[in-house]
């Protein structure tokens, strides 16, 4: 194994986007202030934490991207990133949904989460999971539903994660077998590991499917 091999993710479906970098079996994780440009500030902060490290870029091995949903700009700034990244160092590359780094990054083995998201317009994204002790179980894929519609929905019993306005929405006050994390997000960090994980499973992600899922068909 190459000792300077590593590898690296960008999540920028939040405002508070982050990065994280993996090398000799651990991960560090670099955030981005709130009111830091994605566009014009990511790349010097891979740069700096790279030389930190004392990384060079022809050791890395792979790239993962968080697909969202979320930001729309902030997806599209992390998905062309990393395609550049991958095309310009021949490396492959991985896009990961967003909603589920949420799950991964919030929840313990054996927690089943729900993430809630407002997706605008009149709309929430849900997503189910079932924490694992390696991986996640995708119990409801990402999908976007009318406000009506999402109430009206058959959720398991689990924790309720992600925004306080789109739980809100959803439920109003908490309800018993729904406990709350409210205000929790996806991490750069988990998002990483679950990439690493997809990537040995299904293989690289082809570039074409790297795109925001902010702008794909979820449902009705």
């Amino acid at each position: 194994m190459d000792a300077h091999a590593f590898d690296i993710a960008f999540e920028t479906s939040t405002r508070s986007a982050s990065l994280a970098i993996g090398h000799a079996g651990s991960v560090s994780v670099e955030r981005l202030a709130d009111n830091v440009a994605h566009a014009s500030d990511l790349l010097p902060l891979l740069a700096e934490s790279l030389l930190k490290k004392g990384l060079k870029r022809e050791h890395m091995r792979s790239v993962h991207v968080g697909l969202g949903p979320g930001s729309f700009t902030g997806l599209r700034v992390g998905c062309s990133i990393a395609l550049g990244l991958a095309e310009g160092l021949q490396v492959p590359l991985c896009g990961v949904p967003s909603i589920a780094a949420t799950a991964w990054a919030n929840l313990q083995p054996g927690e089943r989460g729900t993430v809630v998201l407002d997706a605008r317009g009149g709309a929430l994204y849900l997503a189910t999971y079932l924490r694992q002790e390696t991986g996640l179980v995708t119990e409801r894929s990402p999908s976007r539903f009318k406000v009506a519609d999402a109430k009206a929905l058959e959720l398991s019993e689990g924790i309720m994660l992600g925004e306080s306005r789109a739980l809100g929405i959803l439920f109003g006050e908490e309800r018993p077998g729904y406990p709350r994390r409210a205000d929790t997000g996806p991490d750069a960090g988990a998002l990483l590991y679950l990439g690493l994980r997809q990537m040995e499973r299904d293989g690289a992600t082809d570039a074409g499917d790297v795109r925001p899922l902010y702008m794909a068909d979820f449902g009705a």
